[in-house]
């Protein structure tokens, strides 16, 4: 064997072990995370929501990352958006509140109530320090199936309340985690749910 075809096999393996590893090895992520969508983070009008005994000026976020889970959110004007981790997320910050929303992938063979009740909440159960259940309700958000926790937890000395508001999709549901000190939170729960209730899917 000559060394020409030794060195194009040589180049043939390599490629084949780049195109796995982006396809389905650790690196799959990394080409994930690229596919953001600029207009995503486009404010794109804003409008005044009136939140319990307070007015608070939104504007309108259209999530354009993934194709099949084009969403809108209304989103206070004076907090920072920034994209999230994965295609189809945020990462908010506001002075009182930490803000993330995103999409989640649910198996075939689950509901999400289920993959809520049986996986996500034993999860944070185990993850959390404090973790203690408040509330867990079925709910329709804009004609969507949606289930909301609410729970309390500490780090550190501090102990934090937190919503997590998941809401049925075509291909993924939405995943909505709303924080705040547990002091500040009955102050930040009705610009939450302004929040919350904002949500709706673009391409049903």
């Amino acid at each position: 064997m000559n060394k020409k075809v030794i060195f194009i096999l040589i180049l043939t393996l390599v490629a084949l072990v780049v195109l796995y590893l982006y396809s389905f090895g650790p690196w799959a992520g990394v080409r994930a995370s690229g596919n953001f969508n600029p207009a995503s983070l486009r404010l794109s009008d804003a409008n005044s929501l009136s939140a319990v005994n307070k007015s608070e000026t939104f504007g309108t976020y259209q999530n354009k990352d993934v194709k099949e889970n084009y969403y809108v959110i209304q989103l206070p004007r004076d907090w920072r958006v920034s994209t999230g981790k994965d295609p189809g997320s945020y990462a908010i910050a506001a002075a009182n509140a930490n803000v993330q929303l995103g999409l989640m992938d649910v198996p075939d063979n689950s509901t999400l109530e289920l993959y809520v009740l049986s996986q996500d909440e034993p999860r944070l159960r185990q993850s959390l320090a404090g973790y203690s259940r408040i509330e867990y309700t079925k709910e329709s958000i804009n004609g969507n199936e949606a289930y909301r926790l609410i729970y309390v937890s500490r780090v550190g000395g501090d102990t934090y309340q937190t919503i997590r508001e998941y809401i049925a999709g075509q291909d993924h549901a939405a995943l909505m985690v709303l924080t705040s000190k547990q002091s500040y939170f009955p102050n930040m729960q009705p610009t939450f749910n302004s929040i919350i209730n904002s949500f709706n899917w673009q391409n049903k």
